[in-house]
């Protein structure tokens, strides 16, 4: 047992720096397709666009019961344990089907009722995405970390080519971003299958109805969560499109976009910690509470340093590089210093549902994630009314996630005993706020400045990090010699 444990660490930041290193090139190419989309794509597709696969992906999420999961949760215990994982794996493929022809069954029978453009790509997007996360996780399970990275990084590199195609080749709209994601998921989604063998899985006789209970018990609050989340993180590109017109979403899906830099990031990061936390599991002990509290601690300090960086970064490449983003989505740069505060609760909540994913305590992730929708959805109403037009939802969203972390962090503090050092508010607060007016209300040399005034305090933050990477490299060097 011991000897696991001491794994863990290098296991940690191995893992994240395969997912960082197998994931940054394709993301690049993504974001530096920000100039295309806003070129050839206006504003109003691109909020009908975002509008419609939130949905799609709510839709899915829901009836896939976010299985994934609890397929990665069950199969890391079933190896710890020295058990067989082929009937998780086998049960949670079953519920899988059973999930997936639901989802076609109601979106045929929803076809009679609607007339959405571009509704069978539609549908097929919320499809492929619900089943390349399950499998992604599976994937994970395994230990295939270097193969996940590239099954990520190859059809994302597909999909850009695909659009470069359609929309600069044959001079297609925004439904070339449906079909340039289905063909690289569907890319995605083969290796995928490939890899974790999953026909010789597919069996019958391997199928336990015990295994499926315990999946169902497991992820049945993690699918209404989904729903939960998605009232919480999309439902406001939503009402951005109701209330305000399809081409406000766009500038607002623009400003979100920005905020995936730092969403990327925590992803790589919160991949190796979810398997850790899954395959150390929680036992409430000393050492256990004492490891979650000082990761939890770091994640805070590396975040909220590098969100300091971040924003004034952008607005000096965007000063640069001014047609980066076209005049036509100039109002998306306004969102930015909101956006991405409401970005930064948002990962840090996901980090901590490992926590309670280890300690099988996932009606804690439903009911913090619904108490933050129901703060997002009654702010937003009454802020339109109030006339702040797209502020209004970064305001909500910031406001939602606040609650949803604040419940996280109480319960995880009482029930698990975690120890976390929320001085760090105290100077991370009034540097943030200066960084957002410097941005919104100065010209961007002043941005210069702030940058080169935020980098001794990304280091000073991260001071103890550093030293621990300087020795290790310094280490490696000798031994070499």
């Amino acid at each position: 047992m011991q000897a696991e444990k001491s794994n863990i660490a290098p296991r940690f930041w191995r893992s994240s720096l395969c997912y960082l290193l197998g994931s940054t090139l394709s993301k690049l190419a993504v974001f530096f397709m920000l100039p295309l989309y806003t070129a050839k794509i206006p504003s109003a597709d691109m909020g009908t666009y975002d509008t419609a696969v939130a949905v799609a992906i709510l839709v899915s999420s829901v009836l896939f019961l976010d299985i994934g999961v609890g397929l990665m949760r069950f199969m890391l215990e079933a190896n710890r344990e020295g058990e067989d994982a082929s009937r998780v794996l086998a049960s949670g493929l079953f519920l899988m089907l059973l999930s997936g022809l639901l989802y076609a069954g109601g979106c045929g029978v929803a076809a009679f009722f609607l007339e959405i453009p571009y509704y069978p790509l539609i549908v097929l997007y919320g499809l492929l995405n619900a089943v390349m996360m399950a499998l992604g996780y599976v994937t994970r399970a395994q230990g295939h970390h270097a193969f996940f990275a590239l099954s990520g990084a190859v059809p994302t590199l597909l999909q850009v080519a695909v659009n470069l195609v359609l929309i600069l080749g044959l001079g297609m709209g925004y439904q070339s971003l449906y079909i340039a994601f289905c063909v690289g998921a569907g890319v995605c989604i083969l290796m995928l299958c490939l890899r974790c063998r999953i026909l010789s899985v597919c069996k019958w006789h391997l199928v336990s109805r015990v295994v499926c209970r315990r999946l169902l018990a497991f992820c049945l609050p993690l699918g209404l969560n989904s729903a939960a989340f998605w009232l919480l993180n999309s439902l406001n590109r939503v009402l951005v499109t109701a209330c305000l017109g399809a081409e406000a979403n766009g500038y607002y899906a623009i400003a979100l976009k920005f905020t995936q830099i730092l969403v990327f990031v925590s992803t790589c990061f919160q991949f190796a910690w979810q398997e850790v936390s899954f395959a150390r599991g929680f036992d409430e002990g000393a050492e256990s509470c004492r490891y979650y509290s000082e990761k939890t601690d770091l994640f805070l300090r590396v975040f909220m340093a590098m969100l300091l960086l971040l924003l004034p970064a952008i607005r000096i490449g965007l000063w640069i590089f001014p047609n980066f983003i076209h005049a036509s989505y100039a109002e998306a740069v306004k969102l930015l210093p909101l956006a991405f505060f409401g970005a930064f609760l948002s990962v840090f909540s996901s980090f901590l549902d490992p926590i309670f994913g280890a300690a099988r305590k996932t009606g804690i992730i439903l009911l913090s994630t619904l108490a933050g929708a129901l703060i997002n959805v009654v702010m937003i109403l009454g802020l339109f009314r109030l006339g702040l037009g797209v502020e209004a939802a970064n305001i909500s969203f910031l406001c939602g996630w606040t609650v949803t972390v604040a419940i996280r962090l109480v319960a995880l503090c009482r029930g698990a005993r975690l120890r976390l050092r929320l001085w760090h508010l105290l100077w991370f607060l009034p540097l943030a706020v200066l960084v957002a007016l410097v941005f919104l209300r100065l010209t961007p040399i002043w941005s210069v400045a702030v940058l080169a005034g935020m980098l001794p305090v990304a280091v000073k933050v991260l001071f103890p990090e550093l030293q621990v990477v300087y020795h290790a490299l310094c280490s490696k060097l000798r031994k070499k010699q």
